[in-house]
């Protein structure tokens, strides 16, 4: 049927955009459904690899059991290594009459342009209103240095994740009336994340060197 890529919002935002792509398949949400293959990132592991996108591929190429369809989520699909990527981009690109593959992933930059051009893009809306709670990208930005040092060394106090989400926001939130300075902030808050998501670099030192080298 299709590919499709969910991206941005918060992780219960995606999660429910998933539920209802499933329900309108008419397809149940249990472990015990032979048509749904729900794919995460193992406990011990830091990515998701090649073989279990190759189990994707394997799955979706199978007649469906007790539905008309087939589908496999990739949740966290941020985390599939370069070459689980690659393994997925002739499935993505024509995945049987009866398949649908969704990529839940935190960001759209966050995968390969093979695998984006692939699929159809679905932005999710964010339904936490981190603007009105002082967490505008071009409100802190606009500080002065001192300001955001210190904001940076209190707000290093919550959990990754979290940081991470907000620093999605704030690509979010620069991406409208794109100025010239707002494509730089992008790519280095993109860079960043990047960094916390797959390095264990210091929170508080990752947040001082983006908003010291912020323009």
């Amino acid at each position: 049927m299709s590919s499709i890529l969910l991206f941005g919002g918060t992780a219960n935002d995606r999660e429910s955009i998933v539920e209802n792509t499933l329900g309108d398949l008419n397809m149940e949400i249990n472990e015990n459904n032979p048509d749904l293959l729900i794919i995460e990132k193992e406990e011990k592991k830091r990515s998701i690899g090649i073989e279990k996108a190759r189990n994707a591929t394997k799955f979706l190429h199978k007649k469906p059991f007790n539905h008309p369809n087939k589908v496999v989520v990739i949740n966290k699909a941020e985390l599939l290594t370069v070459q689980a990527q690659n393994a997925l981009l002739k499935t993505l690109e024509e995945p049987p009459a009866f398949a649908t593959i969704i990529l839940n992933a935190k960001t759209e930059t966050s995968l390969l342009d093979t695998v984006i051009s692939r699929c159809k893009r679905v932005r999710v809306k964010n339904t936490k209103e981190n603007v009105t709670e002082g967490l505008s990208a071009k409100k802190i930005l606009n500080n002065s240095i001192g300001e955001k040092l210190a904001w940076a060394a209190d707000y290093a106090k919550e959990d990754r994740e979290v940081v991470i989400e907000t620093l999605e926001d704030w690509v979010s939130e620069l991406r409208v009336d794109l100025q010239p300075k707002d494509a730089y902030n992008i790519e280095l808050i993109i860079k960043i994340k990047k960094d916390l998501e797959k390095t264990n670099v210091n929170l508080k030192l990752a947040l001082e060197t983006l908003l010291i080298k912020a323009k």
